[in-house]
């Protein structure tokens, strides 16, 4: 008769935290095209989350600064469980006020990021900004043309009294 093999057992407990992703963040409330000055109010939720998500917004990729009265929590609210979430879900609105300042000119990305835990989904719209100064004379090129000129009257001023001093 053979013996049954011998295994070593070890036990040990863990927490083990389930997370639901929440549905691809919705954006509302945008234009699609504002001009330099006025003031770009959007709102993002964040559907059917495990816990809830904390939202977060970028302009351009970059972060916008949580800062009172730009960006306002507009709340959670908590959905009772149905057959695809037993336990329920949570929904998360925020809302970012950002007045649209000259650098802002062309275009701008905005980014609405719902986080769970270190993970995240995140959705996009694109918005036009108008910078109200015509493409013929942007501040840029008004820049380049005195700058220009500055140069041209500098050097007629410096290479006159050189010319005459040759002649003599």
């Amino acid at each position: 008769m053979r013996e049954a093999p011998f295994f070593e057992r070890d036990s040990e407990t863990q927490n083990l935290t389930v997370i639901r992703l929440p549905d691809d963040p919705e954006i509302f409330g945008i234009r699609s095209s504002y001009k330099v000055g006025d003031v770009l109010e959007a709102t993002c939720t964040a559907r059917h989350s495990w816990p809830s998500s904390r939202i977060s917004f970028t302009i351009n990729n970059e972060r916008v600064p949580p800062e009172p009265g730009r960006v306002q929590s507009l709340g959670v609210s908590e959905e009772k469980g149905n057959s695809y979430f037993p336990n329920g879900s949570y929904t998360s609105t925020s809302k970012l006020i950002l007045p649209l300042e000259r650098r802002f000119s062309s275009s701008l990305r905005l980014g609405c990021h719902a986080h769970v835990q270190s993970l995240e989904k995140a959705s996009f719209a694109s918005v036009e900004v108008d910078s109200g100064i015509s493409s013929m004379f942007s501040f840029f090129n008004a820049g380049v043309a005195c700058w220009t000129s500055n140069i041209i009257l500098i050097s007629v001023t410096l290479t006159m009294p050189l010319l005459l001093l040759n002649h003599l």
